[in-house]
Order: structure tokens, then C-alpha cells, then sequence
């Protein structure tokens, strides 16, 4: 039933509640994660803070936007260091899991911990040379 009135309100038709939550699902992972070129999670959130997703309620839009945070877990972030890494923990200051060399894991930086480390972007895998299919 959800999948029904999911597609009813991707189409311009009236949705309910649970129709417009499985088009915020699909909508975010469509544009993150299928789309050629992506759009980075963190600016996928923004676009819901700000009403931009026509399909949902506006309202709901900022409610789904709050609870992915900033930088939802997934998202490529590049430091003020320099290096790359993946959000692992969210908040305000999420928990960041640096990428070595060849996208190896180095190490847990706690951002809420470290002061002087600050997020400075917040690449799509293209952007990042990240080739998620190679995982």
C-alpha cells in the first residue's frame, strides 16, 4: 500500500503519510547513491531543509532532513586536514572514519572531541575518486 501511494505522490497525486516517508526512502537513495552524476548526502539534506522535494510535505521534508543531520552516515566529508573520510556517527560533530591510501581505513576521528578539525566539504563518490562498486 505504501509503494502505491509512494508512486500517487511521485506522480503530483495526493499522498498519505506513509507514501510520502517511502518517497523521502527512495528519493534518497536515488540521488545519492544510482544517479550519475550523485548528489552528495549532506546536500541532499539541505535541499529537504529547504523544501526543494516537491513529492512530500514540506514539513516533513525538514523532519526527515533533521534526522539525517548534517551529514548523514555514509557521506564522504573532506577535513580540514585535507583527508577524506566517511561519516560513521552522526550529530552536529559526527564521528568520521578516515580513508587511507587506496580507501583504506585509517583512523576514528570524533569531531565533536577535536576542536581545531573542521568539516570543509562534503563530496559525492565522484567527486571524492571513491568507486563504491569496487567494495
Amino acid at each position: 500500500r505504501a509503494e502505491l501511494d509512494a508512486a500517487n505522490g511521485e506522480s503530483g497525486r495526493p499522498a498519505a503519510l506513509p507514501g510520502q516517508l517511502v518517497s523521502l526512502a527512495h528519493a534518497f537513495v536515488e540521488r545519492t547513491a544510482v544517479a550519475r552524476p550523485s548528489v552528495a548526502p549532506a546536500r541532499f539534506a539541505h535541499a529537504l531543509a529547504a523544501g526543494e522535494l516537491k513529492a512530500v510535505d514540506a514539513t516533513l521534508a525538514r523532519v526527515f532532513a533533521a534526522w539525517l543531520g548534517p551529514y548523514p552516515i555514509g557521506s564522504f566529508v573532506r577535513l580540514s586536514t585535507g583527508a577524506l573520510g566517511v561519516v560513521v556517527g552522526t550529530g552536529e560533530r559526527p564521528l568520521v572514519q578516515v580513508l587511507g591510501e587506496g580507501g583504506r581505513p585509517g583512523e576514528r576521528v570524533d569531531l565533536a572531541k577535536e576542536a581545531g578539525l573542521k568539516v570543509t566539504g562534503a563530496p559525492t563518490c565522484e567527486e571524492a575518486g571513491v568507486d563504491l562498486t569496487a567494495y
